[in-house]
């Protein structure tokens, strides 16, 4: 319940007894109030396609009073205003216009939105006691809620939303696009037909089946007469959502089944000519196999593995499964052989009758037939393009509706469509193309003499170009921040709820199958499992693996407050193929993702700056900079690792204001040189090449990004789990010790991490590899540290030209050695020794020693005392070196030593 319900009276509970939940009486029972923000959250859900109109009716009846409201209004004030005496309705189809008085009729009504069945029960047997007509309605509101969920007949799709209106139910199914009207009587009987037919399907009331029908507001109160207090035993209840799916949509075709199931008096079904299609079928033993492909539902996969007996009450017999497995495969766009591939698959229980009767054939054409028939009775709605009378801004009004419901968004005040799960920004030339998708464009021209007529017509690129800069059609349209391919954790009224589909309030537009639930135990451990074939540089890296695991679950859902966002995640590795692109392809796996790849390009067209914008603007999840070398030093990036919106350009488009929030971005190097700003911004995982011969662990599915994506909503359940244990303990916070910039990420992840699952410290030592990562000379020197223990050459005293030799074999850079050199010539060899014991030099500059994760790289004069390692420590009696900082290094005076076993406290 919403703590603003505003102005509602507490009001005493009734128990209606079975299907009697959210009712009221009983002097002594529980209060409660209107919940005016669910009715608000309600319609903010509905698409838009015209005039929001809402009507207030007292109890008794009476002339209602109507209100309407913009895109931005709200309603609660008035609601509650309204509220206190009275029942509050909306009009479920919008509006192109405000009727003359009272309620609008057909003729006003400009789109239809959704279908709907009202479900109300029977009067009460008359002479009945109160008790009795209480148990009578508890009795028929559950046949009636069983009627619209597992008893709803075969041919009728599943509800989008399901309410309870405090006497019956209603059921609304949400249409792809709006049906467009604008009054025409022709279209409103097209539109009745089909919703006559779901009617009847349903055992509605034909009265209730109008287009201008007028619905219970969920979250208001229902107040009934005094008829029907006494002919039903009905008192003040609270409507309600029982169930919503509002990502659910339909189009009317999916409804043809409908009119068969239960015939259609107003206009007979033609029977379809049936084409036989002769087709071998292709072998298919999965369901992955097609719904990697195309997109199924999840009562389609069931019935092709399940056959009937994934929905007994449903489908009566085997036949009516392999119809509905047909139709639903053709309308997903599966091709004949496909088709017929499914529905005779041994691995399959739905092609156990088709194999019997040996009519694969026929069930395909029929398939095929129908449905290209039942295509064929839907037109696109009219759209009039601007004229002399008609203005581009009345044009974009119209325009926005149906792009809207046709996947249509708007970011960054460019309009944009969503594909698969990318953005793509929509040009004039491509948006012509979306309008004539979406509508039929027309304009009225004289025909016969002084007759006028509404004749289809080209929509110019001009026109589109306006339409797309209009702030009509921007406003009009659905905004959107970010996409993701796994459901998301928001935190609503105190609770985390999962959002999949397209959350308004938010701007999040989430897909994927629901996470599983598990303990914390269990979560611990699945994550941990990921981590089993990598080897860290130190304890804290394996920390930090799992703090990169967690970060997108907070980021994405926002949970760590205005300022709270991830850091750049760098996978570092001490050479190629160590697994550094595992790790991150790992992370964004857990996620359903692929992470959209970004290289530093050297010359050519497009840089990272560009290639980065470009991945920002498309609402990509997770971005990776993929191995780079070198120095990294883009004024860019680090806007957007710190800045809460920044400005993004890419050639030939207008520039487009991203929130970088929304993204996680990920790094992967050998030997990257960062900023000072983008290292502090930054958090290192760093792993080493496992030796030569290293048995990697064999996953039932194969690999380990197999495995991942197997078994991705179980180790996204991991993590929800682990977010959900940190909030229901009030969002603990770590104490702030300035280890790491991004103060709020870095004591939330910490507490997590190290407090709730008892593992390495995912901050601690931070500044340090910050430090080492920013620095020129320390990062060279870690190249050079680590290239010498590849070579076996750890506690072995070695002079320049012996360091030289082997960085020359390891790739790793020389100074003063250039492109086309030959370092065997004696001057260049010399120049380059040179230059080397120079560079060590400034390495040395502030002391003798240099650590480098857990080796230590030591600088002593020729004939002076060497170090040792005793039990991971310098023991007393190893004198440290005394050649004074800074003293130069040539290839014969002064030898190094790399010691290994020093591992950071």
């Amino acid at each position: 319940m919403g703590d603003d319900g505003g102005g509602g009276r507490a009001l005493p509970a009734r128990d209606y007894g079975a299907g009697g939940r959210g009712r009221v009486s009983g002097v002594d029972s529980m209060a409660f109030q209107p919940d005016y923000d669910a009715a608000h959250a309600f319609r903010l859900q509905l698409p838009r396609a015209g005039r929001w109109a809402l009507l207030s009716i007292a109890p008794e009846g009476g002339p209602p009073t109507p209100k309407f409201f913009g895109r931005e209004e709200d309603e609660r004030p008035w609601l509650i205003e309204q509220g206190a005496t009275n029942n509050a309705y909306y009009a479920l189809n919008p509006l192109r216009r405000r009727p003359r008085k009272g309620k609008a009729r057909k003729g006003d009504v400009h789109s239809a939105i959704a279908l709907h069945a009202d479900l109300d029960p029977p009067p009460c047997s008359a002479g009945t006691s109160r008790a009795e007509k209480l148990a009578q309605l508890g009795a028929a509101r559950e046949k009636l809620l069983a009627r619209l969920t597992e008893k709803i007949p075969p041919f009728v799709p599943p509800p989008s939303v399901i309410i309870d209106s405090g006497g019956g139910y209603q059921g609304l199914w949400l249409l792809r696009s709006p049906f467009e009207v604008l009054g025409d009587p022709a279209r409103i009987a097209d539109f009745e037909r089909y919703l006559r037919a779901l009617g009847k399907a349903l055992n509605a009331d034909p009265s209730t089946l109008n287009i201008d029908r007028i619905l219970r507001l969920p979250g208001t109160l229902n107040r009934p007469s005094a008829k029907k207090q006494r002919e039903k035993g009905q008192d003040l209840a609270l409507a309600r959502i029982v169930s919503a799916d509002y990502a659910m949509r339909y189009d009317l075709t999916d409804f043809a089944e409908c009119e068969e199931g239960v015939g259609s008096p107003e206009a007979p079904r033609t029977k379809v000519a049936v084409v036989p299609i002769a087709t071998t079928g292709v072998r298919i033993e999965t369901v992955d196999d097609i719904s990697s492909a195309v997109p199924l539902s999840k009562l389609c996969k069931d019935a092709i593995l399940q056959g009937r007996e994934a929905a007994p009450d449903r489908w009566p017999s085997r036949s009516e499964a392999v119809y509905f497995v047909c139709h639903d495969l053709v309308r997903a766009g599966c091709s004949p052989e496909v088709v017929k591939g499914v529905i005779t698959s041994p691995a399959f229980r739905i092609s156990e009758r088709v194999i019997e009767k040996g009519n694969a054939d026929a069930e395909v054409a029929r398939a095929f037939a129908e449905e290209r028939g039942a295509e064929s009775k839907i037109q696109r709605p009219w759209i009039e393009l601007p004229n002399g009378l008609r203005q581009h801004r009345d044009f974009a009004l119209d325009l926005a509706p149906l792009l809207g419901s046709a996947g249509f968004y708007t970011r960054g005040r460019e309009v944009v469509e969503l594909r698969k799960d990318a953005l793509e920004f929509v040009g004039s030339a491509k948006a012509v193309t979306a309008i004539e998708r979406v509508a039929v464009p027309f304009r009225m021209e004289k025909r016969n003499g002084d007759r006028i007529e509404r004749v289809p017509a080209l929509v110019s690129e001009h026109v589109a170009k306006v339409a797309l800069a209009s702030c009509e059609l921007q406003d009009g349209l659905p905004p959107i921040t970010a996409v993701y391919s796994c459901p998301v954790l928001v935190a609503r009224d105190g609770k985390l709820v999962v959002v999949t589909g397209y959350d308004r309030a938010s701007g999040i537009y989430a897909k994927g199958e629901a996470p599983e639930t598990m303990s914390l135990e269990e979560a611990r451990a699945a994550l941990l499992d990921l981590t089993c074939d990598f080897k860290f540089a130190e304890e804290g890296d394996l920390g930090r693996m799992i703090a990169g695991f967690l970060t997108p679950a907070l980021v994405f859902g926002r949970l760590l407050g205005a300022s709270g966002r991830s850091p750049l995640i760098v996978a570092e590795a001490d050479e190629s193929q160590a697994g550094k692109g595992f790790l991150v392809r790992t992370l964004a796996g857990i996620y359903n993702a692929v992470p959209g790849t970004v290289a530093q390009t050297r010359g050519g067209v497009g840089g990272l700056d560009e290639s980065l914008a470009r991945q920002l603007l498309s609402g990509r999840a997770f971005i990776q900079i993929d191995n780079v070398r070198g120095r990294v030093d883009s004024q860019f990036l680090e806007s957007v690792m710190t800045e809460p919106s920044v400005e993004c350009r890419i050639p030939h488009r207008v520039g487009a204001a991203v929130n970088p929030r929304c993204s996680v971005i990920m790094l992967t190097s050998n030997n990257a040189e960062l900023t000072g700003d983008l290292a502090k911004r930054s958090m290192f995982v760093r792993i080493r090449k496992q030796p030569q011969g290293y048995q990697f662990r064999q996953w039932p599915e194969g690999g380990l990004l197999d495995h991942v994506q197997k078994h991705q909503p179980r180790l996204l359940g991991a993590v929800f789990a682990i977010v959900r244990v940190w909030y229901a303990t009030g969002k603990p916070l770590a104490e702030d010790d300035g280890e790491h910039d991004f103060r709020p990420w870095a004591r939330a992840i910490r507490a997590i991490v190290r407090g709730m699952l008892k593992l390495p410290d995912p901050i601690a030592g931070g500044r340090v590899i910050q430090r080492r990562a920013s620095d020129r000379h320390a990062a060279w020197v870690r190249q050079v540290v680590l290239a010498v223990q590849r070579a076996g050459m750890v506690g072995v005293d070695l002079r320049a030209h012996e360091v030289l030799r082997i960085l020359v074999g390891a790739d790793v850079e020389v100074p003063c050695l250039e492109a086309g050199e030959d370092i065997e010539n004696d001057m260049v060899r010399d120049k380059c020794l040179i230059a080397l014991g120079r560079r060590l030099g400034e390495a040395f500059s502030g002391g003798n020693e240099i650590e480098v994760e857990d080796l230590r790289f030591v600088r002593f004069a020729a004939g002076g005392p060497l170090a040792r390692v005793a039990g991971g420590t310098l023991t007393d009696d190893c004198p440290r070196p005394r050649c004074r900082p800074g003293e130069h290094l040539d290839r014969e005076s002064h030898r190094c030593r790399v010691t290994a076993g020093l591992h950071r406290a």
